[in-house]
Parts: C-alpha cells; sequence; structure tokens
C-alpha cells in the first residue's frame, strides 16, 4: 500500500510541475486573437480584393470570423513555461463576398513569474486569397 501511495504522490509532483502552457491553450488563443486584431492594419496580403485591402473597413476579428488550426508545438522549456508553437492562420467572411485568408503564424506561450500567461506572436506570414 505504501508503493502505491508512493507511486501516486510522486506522479502528482511531476505532473505539477509542468507548468507549460499548451498551443491551443484557450487563454493563448484569446490573446493571440487580441494581439492580431490589435494589430490587423499591419497585416500583409498577397493581393487586393476587389480593389480595396480586406480591412479597410476595420472589422472586428473574433473567435468566429478567425481560426488557428493545425498548431504544432515546436518548443517546449518546463524551466522557462514556455512553448513555442506554429499554426494555420484563417480568416473568414471579411468582406461582402466572403473571402477566406490564410498564412501561417508562429508564437511564443510563456507563464511569467505570477502564472499569468504572455505571448508573443514571432512572425505572421503574407495571407493569401484562397476564396
Amino acid at each position: 500500500m505504501k508503493k502505491i501511495l508512493i507511486l501516486v504522490a510522486s506522479i502528482t509532483v511531476i505532473s505539477c510541475q509542468d507548468n507549460v502552457p499548451k498551443c491551443n491553450d484557450p487563454e493563448v488563443l484569446k490573446i493571440i486573437y487580441s494581439v492580431i486584431n490589435e494589430n490587423k492594419d499591419k497585416m500583409t496580403f498577397d493581393a487586393e480584393i476587389f480593389g480595396i485591402m480586406p480591412y479597410g473597413n476595420k472589422k472586428e476579428l473574433t473567435s468566429e470570423n478567425l481560426e488557428i488550426t493545425n498548431l504544432l508545438t515546436k518548443s517546449k522549456d518546463a524551466e522557462l513555461s514556455s512553448c513555442g508553437c506554429e499554426g494555420k492562420l484563417t480568416i473568414k467572411n471579411i468582406s461582402e463576398e466572403n473571402t477566406v485568408l490564410e498564412g501561417l503564424i508562429e508564437y511564443t506561450a510563456q507563464k511569467d513569474t505570477e502564472n499569468n500567461i504572455i505571448v508573443k506572436v514571432e512572425n505572421l506570414s503574407t495571407l493569401k486569397v484562397v476564396k
């Protein structure tokens, strides 16, 4: 019985030490959506859509029209409580023509000393019109 308790206690301690945020953590994605919204005027596109840039109307990007999929964990550092991530960014329904844009996004998520998640977008590729 003692061996089982020690084993359970060891597993609990080890699993609690892994305080690294995950690439698909809802809080991480929420922060990324916010960063993209704040910087959408700096995004680059492979073509103008019908003679105007897609964000001329300053439409708000939300989880309904912004999606990050195909997420990969590129790096993980338990000591720094950080992970490096990459995924496909898709933006839908940003114009009356229901245009769809896609690109790659790379970001790092890290927990600070107060256990808050900090996200830094490292790279956002040129967005391409796919529909």
